[in-house]
């Protein structure tokens, strides 16, 4: 369930949890395409989305798009600073680049 962290009335929140799983289930099922098109979607209405920005983060991680990886990873830091998993994925996709010294910065953040 998507937090309200925009003044959302309640039939646009409704409408953006609805969208949010039809995106994560097309992401389950490795639609990756249709799962991107539906965040993007959700962000044009609620562009801080914390879920939504690191799933974008992860999918652009595992299509290997360094920029829109960290791009979107960053973003959702900026909302939780707090949620290793991001400081981890985000280590894991420098780590691909051989970026060594800024993804053992990430690692470092992850299991602190």
């Amino acid at each position: 369930m998507i937090k309200n962290n925009n003044n959302l009335n309640n039939e646009e929140l409704k409408k953006i949890n609805e969208l949010f799983l039809e995106g994560f289930s097309f992401h389950k099922d490795g639609k990756i395409k249709k799962a991107k098109l539906i965040y993007e979607k959700i962000l044009n209405v609620d562009s801080n989305n914390f879920d939504v920005l690191q799933l974008l983060g992860t999918i652009y991680a595992q299509e290997k798009n360094l920029k829109f990886a960290i791009k979107y990873f960053d973003k959702a830091l900026n909302i939780n600073k707090d949620y290793y998993a991001i400081y981890n994925n985000k280590g894991n996709i420098l780590q691909d680049f051989k970026h060594y010294d800024e993804a053992l910065l990430n690692y470092n953040k992850a299991i602190e």
